[in-house]
Order: structure tokens, then C-alpha cells, then sequence
């Protein structure tokens, strides 16, 4: 019987996951155009350094292997624009407010299943025409914020 602890030792697996890790990296840095970064190296300048984090859900069988989850964690440096990928964990709310039985069981299989269970949620997400816009930094400008009358007691 093959041990997960036998297949991590072995050198083509690590190998892989090395591979699985520049492609993420590749990916990544491709999504992205030189303005994108500017406005990123701009942000994180604004920040005092701190990188971006990047949520990752992952999700399927596969998504409890070590190499997979090393996917969601470390860090990305992209000519001073840095990134920080962190896996997200948390159940969404419509699942918590379930019943009792219905949301454990659901939440029990959440990461197995999280793009089927996902599209038979009560309320999706908005659908966004730009993939880019979510993670982009907001244009440059003057920010207005609207003034709304407070009356104290």
C-alpha cells in the first residue's frame, strides 16, 4: 500500500511540486500587465512593504495533498510588486446559517466540493466581465468620498 509519506520522498513527486509552483508563478505574473504592476508596486510602497495577499480556494480531491496546498501559501516578487497567496479556509456564511445537520454535512465536504456546491448556492456571487478588475489597483486620482448628514443627540 502506497503511504503518502513514501510518495512525498520520492523525487519525481517533489519535482512536480516544484513545477506546480513555477506554473502558478507563471500564470500569475502573465495575468497581469506593466501598468497593473506599477499601480501594485505603488500600493505596496503605500503599505509600508507589506505584500498583496492572493485568496486561493482550492478545491477537489486533490486539494488536500501537500504539494497542491504549497500552491496556496508563499510569497511572489514581481520587480518590487509583492504578492502573498494565502489559502482560504473559512465556510461561507450561507453554509453556517443552515440547519444544523444540513451545514455540517456541507461544510464537511465544502473543500471536495466547493465549484458544485458553489453553483447551487441561494445567492452567487456577481459575475465580473473583467477577471483583472478584482485584483487590480484603483486608477490614480482624486478620490471623492460622498458626505451623508450625521445628527448627534
Amino acid at each position: 500500500m502506497l503511504k503518502l509519506s513514501d510518495l512525498e520522498q520520492d523525487s519525481t513527486y517533489q519535482e512536480l511540486g516544484r513545477n506546480l509552483l513555477v506554473q502558478r508563478d507563471l500564470l500569475f505574473r502573465n495575468a497581469l500587465s506593466e501598468e497593473t504592476l506599477e499601480d501594485f508596486r505603488m500600493m505596496v510602497s503605500r503599505v509600508g512593504g507589506r505584500a498583496m495577499p492572493v485568496y486561493v480556494l482550492l478545491t477537489g480531491g486533490s486539494a488536500r495533498l501537500p504539494m497542491v496546498q504549497a500552491i496556496a501559501s508563499g510569497t511572489l516578487n514581481i520587480g518590487g510588486a509583492k504578492f502573498e497567496f494565502k489559502q482560504i479556509t473559512d465556510i461561507p456564511r450561507w453554509i453556517v446559517e443552515l440547519p444544523r445537520a444540513l451545514s455540517d454535512l456541507t461544510a464537511r465536504e465544502f473543500p471536495q466540493c466547493a465549484v458544485a456546491i458553489g453553483g447551487s448556492a441561494p445567492e452567487l456571487p456577481k459575475e465580473q466581465k473583467n477577471l483583472l478588475a478584482p485584483i487590480t489597483a484603483p486608477a490614480a486620482g482624486v478620490r471623492v468620498l460622498e458626505r451623508y448628514q450625521v445628527q448627534g443627540t
